[in-house]
């Protein structure tokens, strides 16, 4: 499914990279960040979604966002966090939001272990998980 994203004007095949770009797009120059669409870490091919970056004498990341349009595990992404924050080992404590379309239940089994997992982590990371609940459907784009 191709469509044209409306701020860059490129067409976008991945329903969940379209997504991620105009999330970006909403994103720009909130909360003093540099949005930007997440790149594969060296050596895998996980990614987070979108990431925000402070910039300043080094560049920091200090938010991730997941969007869970319809995968089959949302549980994956916040594992995939945990592992980038144990690895990386920050100092600044950063912000995870995992957002939700309506294809997962509130009380779906996925939906609620990933939410289970993202408590686990922010209790053991420099992490706070937010779950959070756009109100949109797999099929709606914010701009």
């Amino acid at each position: 499914m191709a469509r044209r994203n409306k701020t860059t004007h490129k067409i976008v095949r991945n329903r969940a990279l379209a997504f991620a770009n105009d999330m970006k797009c909403v994103l720009k120059g909130k909360r003093g960040l540099e949005w930007q669409i997440g790149t594969a870490e060296s050596g895998t091919r996980e990614c987070v979604d979108v990431i925000g970056w402070k910039n300043g004498k080094q560049r920091i990341q200090r938010v991730f966002i997941e969007v869970e349009l319809r995968r089959i595990a949302p549980l994956g992404n916040v594992v995939k966090v945990w592992k980038q924050l144990t690895q990386k080992k920050p100092r600044k404590k950063l912000i995870m939001f995992q957002a939700f379309s309506l294809f997962y239940a509130k009380a779906g089994t996925q939906r609620v272990n990933a939410q289970f997992v993202g408590r686990e982590m922010a209790k053991v990371c420099p992490v706070k998980y937010i779950n959070y609940d756009p109100k949109i459907s797999s099929g709606q784009a914010p701009c």
